[in-house]
């Protein structure tokens, strides 16, 4: 049997012999993060301290530093406390982009309860984006028992808020809920009458979007269906499969945090040496930006991944981090185009599998290729050059592995990239599109041909798209079912799923 502490300890050794190199950052990082938010759920500042000192990358510290003032929050004072907290505001300049606007709000309560409304004063002034300053002084207001000063506050939260650009209504909305909450109704509607955007015009959009996200929760698991059981030991072997030292760490803080261990297999697999074993480094976040790698290392970076064997393991996977910034899309086009001309050989490297996944990636979340595709501030030769450059994954790879490919990225390629767009919308890479998409028609595989049809489908309304599709379908009738037939006459139709 392990305790959590016990637990605990052995993430610390494990993250502690990660490697000090410029190899191994990331995972060294989302170590500590863990350990120390492990530590936090004991009730152990110490742990989550000592954390905090390995932690070498601006976001983790941003995170673990926030997570410290949230359990401060709940209660826990002492001296190392009250230090973090100053150390926090002190450094808000360096950390202010890894937080989100509610996170920097949030650290107002617990620091005007440990340090004081002066040191809160301080926060909002070393702050870079008046949106969130603007926000910490909202916050501020709703503590002041003082009503002049409350008043004071906000009107100076007001004037912070009055600034150019698209947010400048949301930050005027919290200013407007702040002189609400302290009963001045009239100072409220005059901020209202300043706004383009009504008030909780967003919260209205974020509700819509959580009933869509539940109506189709609701059709992808029918009521009274539960999630597939996935026990800890299961999930000790996937990550174990996975070989990324993070996750092994992760584990171990898991099981802290449900409590003692009491599974001798369990047990067993965490004393091994496999389990100890450092691993080679991992790949980096999904999130990072490659439109700079090399070649190869562009290919490596989308299909040189563990392949995710559960939904739950996604986020520690991709190790999310969305802090990057926008890519050179001009570069990352170029890349693509070049990744895509060698597709043969990238195939013949990686399982199909991690084609599978990292085409997602890649004409998906994160990268999104079909926005930059459609972008028309983006030079029309590279967006031109990347869709002609995409036959090239159909007849060097789709077309050899045929339909013993278990994916769907080759069949739902033109559905992600170009999903269902209005008449004329993608008028300037039309004729690269149809180009390729004729090409791909005429390879000797119905898998391409299929990807075809479905991407002329999304095509629609077109007159050469039904063209095409009528066409094919007088060529290849006679080697179709009725089931093949209905779903090429829906295509023709624009009416495929």
């Amino acid at each position: 049997m392990r305790s959590p502490v016990d637990l605990l300890h052995a993430a610390e050794q494990l993250s502690a012999r990660i490697p000090l190199t410029e190899s191994y950052p990331l995972e060294r990082n989302i170590s500590w993060l863990a350990v120390g938010r492990g530590w936090l759920r004991q009730d152990d500042v110490s742990g989550a301290l000592r954390a905090l000192r390995r932690v070498d990358s601006c976001r983790a510290e941003a995170q673990l530093r926030f997570a410290i003032i949230q359990w401060a929050g709940q209660g826990h004072e002492s001296e190392p406390v009250q230090a973090c907290v100053s150390e926090t505001i002190e450094r808000i300049g360096v950390l202010e982009e890894h937080l989100s606007r509610r996170d920097v709000a949030d650290i107002v309560p617990t620091a005007y309860h440990l340090l004081g409304e002066p040191t809160v004063h301080r926060l909002a002034g070393a702050l870079q984006d008046p949106f969130n300053a603007s926000n910490v002084l909202v916050a501020l207001a709703g503590l002041q028992c003082d009503p002049e000063a409350r008043q004071r506050t906000l009107k100076q939260a007001e004037r912070l808020a009055d600034f150019e650009g698209g947010d400048r209504d949301f930050a005027l909305e919290a200013v407007y809920n702040g002189y609400l909450r302290a009963g001045w109704e009239e100072e409220a509607k005059r901020i209202r009458g300043g706004m383009d955007v009504k008030p909780g015009y967003v919260d209205e959009l974020l509700q819509k979007a959580e009933e869509v996200m539940a109506l189709a929760e609701g059709v992808l698991r029918p009521p009274g269906a539960r999630k597939p059981p996935d026990p800890p030991i299961a999930r000790l072997r996937r990550f174990m499969e996975y070989r990324c030292n993070d996750l092994k760490v992760h584990f171990l803080v898991d099981m802290a945090n449900a409590g003692y261990l009491n599974d001798p297999e369990i047990e067993d697999l965490i004393a091994s040496d496999a389990f100890a074993s450092i691993e080679q480094p991992r790949p980096p976040s999904i999130d990072q930006d490659p439109s700079h790698f090399e070649d190869e290392a562009f290919a490596r970076f989308f299909f040189d991944r563990p392949v995710c064997l559960h939904r739950s393991d996604t986020k520690l996977l991709e190790a999310e981090d969305r802090d990057q910034g926008d890519p050179d899309r001009v570069c990352l086009l170029d890349r693509v185009a070049a990744l895509f001309e060698r597709f043969g050989e990238t195939g013949r490297r990686f399982s199909q599998e991690q084609i599978e996944q990292g085409l997602w990636h890649l004409i998906g979340n994160p990268i999104n290729l079909g926005l930059i595709l459609c972008s028309k501030d983006v030079p029309l030769e590279a967006r031109q050059k990347t869709i002609r450059a995409m036959i090239y994954p159909f007849s060097q790879y789709c077309a050899l592995v045929g339909e013993a490919f278990q994916g769907a990225a080759f069949f739902m390629w033109w559905d992600q990239l170009l999903g269902r767009p209005d008449e004329g919308e993608n008028a300037d890479i039309e004729p690269a599109i149809f180009e390729v998409i004729e090409e791909t028609l005429k390879l000797d595989s119905k898998a391409c041909q299929f990807a075809a049809l479905h991407g002329l489908n999304h095509l629609r309304p077109s007159r050469r798209a039904s063209e095409l599709v009528r066409h094919y379908l007088a060529e290849h009738r006679s080697a179709l079912d009725e089931k093949d037939i209905a779903w090429v006459e829906a295509c023709r139709d624009g009416k495929a799923l």
